[in-house]
């Protein structure tokens, strides 16, 4: 960090084939890759998941169906500190009748675990880097708290995650 950069880690998680790795091609590419490419996602990295994830300043989750799970995992890897969370609705450019969770419901979880929320398209480009730049303003808030002041740990996945001024 010689440079005068700050520099953070923002881990991406989520099911198979939901979109996380067209998330990060859009954001670092500004394209969408239409041809599906699997990424690892097997139990035999979990060892290597799990210390990443200890890493992470940040989370992007593009989940839903085990969003509780995932929560849970993300708070017991960083020891029940809170982190800065966002929850990605995954590709808003599909029809609402497609959807597994309703945008209302989405959001009713982020209020209840104070997460920050973006419906989000890879495909059109929708609010991709304004998750991903919200994301980074909530880590560079949470990281400038003065480190005389003990960061509170949490008890679990519906407690406050995220402290916002």
């Amino acid at each position: 960090m010689s440079s005068g950069k700050l520099e953070y880690t923002v881990v991406i998680v989520g099911d198979g084939g939901v979109g996380k790795t067209s998330l990060t091609i859009y954001l670092t590419e500004g394209r969408f890759e239409a041809e599906y490419n699997p990424t690892i996602e097997d139990e035999e990295y979990q060892l290597l998941r799990d210390q990443h994830w200890r890493s992470g300043d940040g989370f992007v989750m593009k989940t839903f169906e085990d969003v509780t799970s995932f929560g849970e995992h993300i708070l017991k890897s960083k020891d029940g500190n809170e982190v800065p969370i966002v929850l990605c609705g995954n590709k808003c450019d599909l029809p609402a009748t497609s959807r597994q969770v309703t945008e209302v419901e989405a959001k009713k979880l982020c209020e209840e675990n104070e997460w920050y929320y973006f419906e989000t398209s890879a495909k059109k480009g929708t609010n991709v880097n304004i998750a991903f730049e919200t994301l980074c303003k909530g880590i560079i808030e949470f990281n400038s708290t003065p480190a005389k002041e003990e960061k509170p740990k949490k008890k679990g996945l519906f407690s406050k995650i995220f402290k916002r001024k």
